[in-house]
This record gives C-alpha cells, structure tokens and sequence, in this order.
C-alpha cells in the first residue's frame, strides 16, 4: 500500500508559507485517513502527528504541540524501537516544546537522550550530534547556565567546524550563539572575537546587505557599549539600522524600533542626549503602532525619553 501523501504534501507547503491554519486541516484529514487504512499507531500516523505537531509550535499552541509529538514518540518507539534516528527527532521536538512550555529539567533530559542516540548511530562527531549540544547551549543559555552553555557551544562549534568549514552559516550562527554567551559571561574580548567572525562569514555568504548581518552589528555594538567604546557601539549601530531600512523601508517594524532603541543607549551613554532623544522618540513612535501603550517595552522606550529629556534640561 502506498502512503496517503494527497493531503501531507499540500499542508506541508502550507505550513511552510504560513498558512497554519490550512496547513492544519489538510493533516487532520490526512490523520483520519492513515489511522483508517494503516491504524492509529502505524507510522503514518506518528508523521502525521509529528507534522501537526511542528504547525501547532510555530501557532505558539504550545500544549497542543506537546500532545501531538508525545503521541508521536509514542507511535515511533513502538514501530521502531528506541535507538532509532527517528526516536531523536521525536524526542528533540518535544524537547523544543518543553522548553517553550518552562519545563526545563524534562527538556534537558530529553535532549540528553536524542543526543546519546545520534552519537550511537552517527558518531561524536556528526552534525547529528552538533545539532543536539547546540540544542542543550541553548537550553543552558536561556536557563542562565552561561558556563554550561558556553562548553555546549563550544563543542558543536568544533564539530562544525571540521564538517562544514570555517566559511559555512552554521558556523556563524554558532560564533554568535558563543559570543552570546562570552559577552555575558564579561569574556568581551573573546565574545567581540565571535561576533566578528561571524559578521565576515555572514557577508562572504550572504552579502553585505543581508538582515542577519544587522543582528551582527548589534551584537558588535553590544559588546562596545559594554566596554565603553560608544564611538565604535554608535558605528555598529547606525550599520544595523541602514541595513534594516534598506530591507524593511520605515514603516514600524520591531527590527527597526530595536536598532533605534540602541543606538539612543549608545548616543545616551556618550553624553549625545540630542540624538539620543531623537532616536527615542522615533523607537517609540514604532512601537505604539505595533504594541499596546502599556506593553512593557513601550513604557520601557517612555521611561528613556523623560530620562533623556531630564538631563537636557540640567544641560541647559
């Protein structure tokens, strides 16, 4: 019997343009189908709960999620036991969910154990395993365990490394990732080191112009700010805005009230309380088209403005 793929194949495409809830029906009726001709527990029915439970994630229906991997690594450990590849992604994407959901200790060990059964099959070395110790950096970073971050980090960066090259994305989005890290850790120099490294592989990749470079430099900036270097942090700044204007034009977006938002940190920290104003209020103007005039972060933007527009008037 051929596998019911009328409905999987469209709701995949869907779930990839966007269209969660379209994406949604067409795998529920995939669902009904595999579970009629295959059975509830064959294998095409753990895709597609696997596969409903990817277009529930990126819903942010966290708990719906949850349930439809579960009953994914369920149908999964029964048809294929439990050192089976497929078992890690099972148990990956409950992780992920998990993690989203605040349980940490059950993430944890879940990642742990896709982790042991990729290195198994795949060896310490595969991009399997990089895939997993950066999954568990992650975990650690939002955690707060910045030391165990760092060593996760640091280990599916060699891994990288050695099976992409120097000069791949992978390798970039994992130097940021460290440099994260570092940078919270006061390790600046080392964190400044992965940032721009990153950046330059970032712009052999992609071009100069890309969005991810503007994420760089205000990581770049970050760093500066940080170690009160505010002519560089107000350069790295200005280069983030100018790419995401370029890309996104100036209509309000998070993106460009964020690179706003920095660069009036940085022109504050200076002493340029002209500028930092100006920056400010353009942040804040976003912001109100976007969020609620009581959203955390548009109070937050507020607050600067009366802080800055404080210290003007002693100025004068």
């Amino acid at each position: 019997m051929q596998k019911n793929n009328q409905q999987k194949n469209p709701a995949l495409r869907m779930m990839e343009n966007g269209d969660y809830e379209g994406a949604k029906q067409a795998l529920m009726q995939s669902l009904a189908i595999n579970q009629e001709i295959f059975g509830p527990n064959s294998s095409e029915a753990g895709e597609d709960h696997r596969n409903l439970g990817a277009v529930y994630y990126r819903m942010l229906d966290f708990d719906q999620a949850k349930e439809h991997f579960e009953t994914a690594l369920s149908i999964d450990l029964e048809c294929f036991g439990s050192k089976d590849p497929q078992v890690a992604v099972d148990l990956a994407n409950l992780a992920n969910t998990l993690q989203e959901l605040g349980e940490w200790e059950p993430a944890e060990s879940l990642f742990r154990q896709a982790l042991a059964i990729d290195q198994h099959r795949y060896g310490e070395g595969s991009l399997e395993t990089s895939n997993h110790l950066s999954a568990l950096g992650g975990l650690a970073y939002r955690r707060g365990d910045n030391d165990q971050a760092q060593s996760f980090y640091e280990s599916a960066l060699a891994i990288v490394r050695k099976q992409l090259g120097d000069r791949h994305s992978e390798t970039a989005i994992l130097l940021s990732s460290l440099g994260m890290v570092n940078q919270l850790l006061d390790a600046n120099d080392a964190a400044l080191s992965n940032f721009q490294e990153a950046l330059q592989i970032a712009q052999a990749v992609f071009g100069d112009q890309h969005r991810y470079l503007a994420s760089l430099h205000n990581h770049i900036g970050g760093v500066h700010q940080q170690t009160q270097k505010f002519t560089a942090a107000i350069q790295a700044y200005q280069t983030a805005l100018e790419i995401d204007q370029n890309a996104l034009g100036n209509q309000p977006h998070p993106s460009l009230a964020r690179d706003l938002n920095n660069l009036g940190s940085a022109y504050e920290q200076d002493g340029q309380y002209e500028e930092a104003l100006s920056c400010y209020r353009q942040a804040a103007q976003m912001l109100e088209h976007l969020l609620t005039a009581r959203h955390p972060h548009v109070k937050g933007i507020k607050q600067n403005i009366q802080r800055v527009e404080g210290l003007l008037s002693k100025k004068e």
